[in-house]
Protein backbone atom coordinates (compact mmCIF):
# COMPACT_ATOMS: atom_id res chain seq x y z
CA UNK A 1 0.00 0.00 0.00
CA UNK A 2 2.77 2.70 1.09
CA UNK A 3 4.53 1.84 -2.64
CA UNK A 4 1.68 2.37 -4.62
CA UNK A 5 0.74 5.44 -2.39
CA UNK A 6 4.23 6.87 -3.19
CA UNK A 7 4.50 6.18 -6.19
CA UNK A 8 0.89 7.87 -7.23
CA UNK A 9 1.78 10.61 -5.61
CA UNK A 10 5.39 10.78 -7.60
CA UNK A 11 3.87 9.87 -11.27
CA UNK A 12 1.57 12.96 -10.38
CA UNK A 13 4.57 15.36 -9.25
CA UNK A 14 5.86 14.42 -12.79
CA UNK A 15 3.15 14.76 -14.71
CA UNK A 16 0.58 16.78 -12.91
CA UNK A 17 2.97 19.46 -11.77
CA UNK A 18 5.42 19.38 -13.68
CA UNK A 19 3.82 18.24 -16.97
CA UNK A 20 5.75 15.50 -18.22
CA UNK A 21 9.34 14.54 -17.48
CA UNK A 22 10.47 16.93 -20.29
CA UNK A 23 9.06 20.03 -18.45
CA UNK A 24 10.53 18.79 -15.13
CA UNK A 25 13.87 18.21 -17.16
CA UNK A 26 13.65 21.90 -17.84
CA UNK A 27 12.74 23.08 -14.68
CA UNK A 28 15.87 21.72 -12.85
CA UNK A 29 17.91 23.17 -15.53
CA UNK A 30 16.58 26.31 -14.89
CA UNK A 31 17.61 25.63 -11.18
CA UNK A 32 20.45 24.49 -10.66
CA UNK A 33 20.51 25.38 -7.51
CA UNK A 34 18.66 22.15 -6.49
CA UNK A 35 20.46 19.56 -8.13
CA UNK A 36 24.01 21.37 -6.63
CA UNK A 37 22.16 20.79 -2.85
CA UNK A 38 21.87 17.03 -3.98
CA UNK A 39 25.85 16.59 -4.84
CA UNK A 40 27.32 18.55 -2.19
CA UNK A 41 28.73 15.78 -0.06
CA UNK A 42 27.62 15.52 3.55
CA UNK A 43 29.45 17.43 5.99
CA UNK A 44 30.45 16.53 9.23
CA UNK A 45 27.89 16.43 11.77
CA UNK A 46 25.20 14.08 12.90
CA UNK A 47 24.75 12.65 9.56
CA UNK A 48 27.32 10.46 9.99
CA UNK A 49 25.89 9.01 13.54
CA UNK A 50 22.29 8.72 11.29
CA UNK A 51 23.51 6.73 8.93
CA UNK A 52 25.68 4.66 11.40
CA UNK A 53 22.31 3.96 13.25
CA UNK A 54 20.20 3.30 9.88
CA UNK A 55 22.90 0.85 8.79
CA UNK A 56 22.94 -1.04 12.11
CA UNK A 57 19.00 -0.89 13.01
CA UNK A 58 18.61 -3.09 9.76
CA UNK A 59 20.53 -5.85 11.97
CA UNK A 60 19.49 -5.16 15.40
CA UNK A 61 15.89 -3.67 15.55
CA UNK A 62 13.42 -6.00 17.17
CA UNK A 63 11.33 -6.00 13.50
CA UNK A 64 13.80 -7.15 11.30
CA UNK A 65 15.11 -9.92 13.54
CA UNK A 66 11.68 -11.13 13.56
CA UNK A 67 11.12 -10.92 10.19
CA UNK A 68 14.33 -12.10 9.06
CA UNK A 69 14.51 -15.46 11.72
CA UNK A 70 11.08 -15.99 13.43
CA UNK A 71 9.18 -15.66 10.09
CA UNK A 72 11.14 -17.38 7.86
CA UNK A 73 9.19 -20.82 7.23
CA UNK A 74 10.97 -21.43 4.24
CA UNK A 75 14.94 -21.36 3.43
CA UNK A 76 13.85 -20.43 -0.18
CA UNK A 77 12.40 -17.34 1.58
CA UNK A 78 15.82 -15.79 2.09
CA UNK A 79 16.79 -16.01 -1.73
CA UNK A 80 13.13 -14.19 -2.41
CA UNK A 81 14.16 -11.27 0.38
CA UNK A 82 17.42 -10.89 -0.74
CA UNK A 83 16.38 -9.32 -4.01
CA UNK A 84 12.59 -8.40 -3.00
CA UNK A 85 13.68 -5.86 -0.60
CA UNK A 86 16.01 -4.23 -2.20
CA UNK A 87 14.13 -3.61 -5.49
CA UNK A 88 11.04 -2.75 -3.16
CA UNK A 89 13.85 -0.16 -1.25
CA UNK A 90 14.63 1.30 -4.80
CA UNK A 91 11.58 1.91 -5.54
CA UNK A 92 10.69 3.69 -2.91
CA UNK A 93 13.79 6.00 -3.18
CA UNK A 94 13.02 6.36 -6.79
CA UNK A 95 9.95 8.23 -6.14
CA UNK A 96 11.31 10.84 -3.74
CA UNK A 97 13.39 12.96 -6.17
CA UNK A 98 10.18 13.91 -7.99
CA UNK A 99 8.45 14.49 -4.77
CA UNK A 100 10.91 17.02 -3.71
CA UNK A 101 11.27 18.75 -6.42
CA UNK A 102 7.23 19.07 -6.90
CA UNK A 103 7.35 20.18 -3.09
CA UNK A 104 10.17 22.91 -4.18
CA UNK A 105 8.67 23.80 -7.05
CA UNK A 106 4.64 24.61 -5.42
CA UNK A 107 6.55 25.65 -2.54
CA UNK A 108 4.88 23.59 -0.26
CA UNK A 109 3.63 25.34 2.80
CA UNK A 110 5.21 22.08 4.94
CA UNK A 111 8.78 20.79 5.74
CA UNK A 112 10.48 18.48 3.47
CA UNK A 113 9.68 15.53 5.33
CA UNK A 114 6.18 15.73 4.48
CA UNK A 115 6.19 17.35 1.12
CA UNK A 116 3.96 13.76 0.18
CA UNK A 117 0.96 14.87 2.21
CA UNK A 118 1.41 18.44 1.01
CA UNK A 119 2.03 18.15 -2.76
CA UNK A 120 -1.29 16.04 -2.14
CA UNK A 121 -3.09 18.84 -0.14
CA UNK A 122 -1.65 21.29 -2.76
CA UNK A 123 -3.15 19.78 -5.86
CA UNK A 124 -6.95 19.69 -3.96
CA UNK A 125 -7.69 16.17 -5.27
CA UNK A 126 -9.27 14.80 -2.43
CA UNK A 127 -8.57 11.18 -3.69
CA UNK A 128 -4.29 11.52 -3.91
CA UNK A 129 -4.95 13.40 -0.45
CA UNK A 130 -6.36 10.20 0.80
CA UNK A 131 -3.81 7.96 -1.00
CA UNK A 132 -1.20 9.94 0.87
CA UNK A 133 -2.64 9.83 4.43
CA UNK A 134 -3.38 6.40 3.73
CA UNK A 135 -0.13 5.21 2.53
CA UNK A 136 1.75 7.07 5.68
CA UNK A 137 -0.86 4.83 7.66
CA UNK A 138 -0.19 1.61 6.11
CA UNK A 139 4.06 2.27 7.10
CA UNK A 140 3.34 3.56 10.37
CA UNK A 141 0.64 0.62 11.26
CA UNK A 142 2.67 -2.29 9.74
CA UNK A 143 5.90 -0.88 11.58
CA UNK A 144 4.05 -1.03 14.91
CA UNK A 145 2.23 -4.16 14.15
CA UNK A 146 5.58 -6.04 12.95
CA UNK A 147 7.36 -4.91 16.20
CA UNK A 148 4.90 -5.85 18.84
CA UNK A 149 4.65 -9.55 17.28
CA UNK A 150 8.61 -9.36 17.56
CA UNK A 151 8.89 -7.77 21.05
CA UNK A 152 6.00 -10.15 22.48
CA UNK A 153 7.82 -13.14 21.49
CA UNK A 154 11.46 -11.59 22.70
CA UNK A 155 9.35 -10.71 26.23
CA UNK A 156 7.72 -13.94 26.49
CA UNK A 157 11.38 -16.12 25.50
CA UNK A 158 13.88 -13.56 27.78
CA UNK A 159 11.54 -11.98 30.50
CA UNK A 160 8.61 -14.50 31.33
CA UNK A 161 9.91 -17.81 30.41
CA UNK A 162 13.04 -17.56 32.94
CA UNK A 163 10.82 -16.36 36.00
CA UNK A 164 8.06 -19.43 35.37
CA UNK A 165 7.83 -22.67 33.58
CA UNK A 166 5.01 -23.70 32.90
CA UNK A 167 4.18 -27.38 33.89
CA UNK A 168 4.87 -29.96 31.62
CA UNK A 169 1.70 -32.37 31.92
CA UNK A 170 -0.23 -29.33 30.44
CA UNK A 171 -0.37 -28.53 26.53
CA UNK A 172 2.38 -26.39 26.61
CA UNK A 173 1.90 -25.15 22.80
CA UNK A 174 -1.52 -23.70 23.79
CA UNK A 175 -0.05 -21.99 26.95
CA UNK A 176 3.06 -20.58 24.99
CA UNK A 177 0.41 -19.37 22.34
CA UNK A 178 -2.17 -17.50 24.34
CA UNK A 179 0.96 -16.46 26.46
CA UNK A 180 2.60 -14.71 23.53
CA UNK A 181 -0.82 -13.41 22.01
CA UNK A 182 -1.81 -11.39 25.82
CA UNK A 183 1.47 -10.08 25.79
Amino acid sequence: VKLVAIAAIALYAIYGVFGGLERLELWLNMNQNVLEHMRTPVEDGAWRTLLLVFFASAVVMPHMFHMIFSENLHPRALGTASWGLPLFLLLMALAVPPILWAGLHLQANTAPEYYAIGISVASTSKLLTLLAYVGGLSAASGLIIVLTLALSGMALNHLLLPLYQPPANGNIYRWLKWTRRAL
